[in-house]
């Protein structure tokens, strides 16, 4: 499988670990119920010829909007918040819902 990659301290990853499991999750609710009531008001604003939205699509839009503003100028949160979200999406994707 090759060489194993590690995650150093510091890493952009562990600060989006944080983000998914930390204090956030206590003020607006688990990820998925958040991203799904931020679908559901999307789908109600516009309901012509737009499909229903869900978690996933909406986790995978915002991982793009970060990737996207990343394009245009380097700065370290849209690297962590791109990585949250598409950890977010994995989880909505793989489990069903957030473990």
């Amino acid at each position: 499988m090759g060489q194993r990659w590690l995650v150093a301290q510091g890493s952009v990853l562990l600060e989006a670990e944080e983000l998914i499991n930390g204090d956030r999750s206590s003020a607006y609710g688990t990820p998925e119920d958040n991203f799904r009531r931020w679908a559901n008001l999307c789908w109600a604003s516009d309901r012509e010829g737009i499909k229903h939205l869900t978690p996933a699509d909406l986790a995978m839009v915002m991982a793009l909007g970060k990737i996207a503003r990343e394009t245009n100028a380097h700065r370290r949160d849209n690297l962590t918040d791109a990585a949250a979200y598409l950890e977010i999406y994995r989880q909505v994707r793989d489990v069903g819902v957030m473990a």
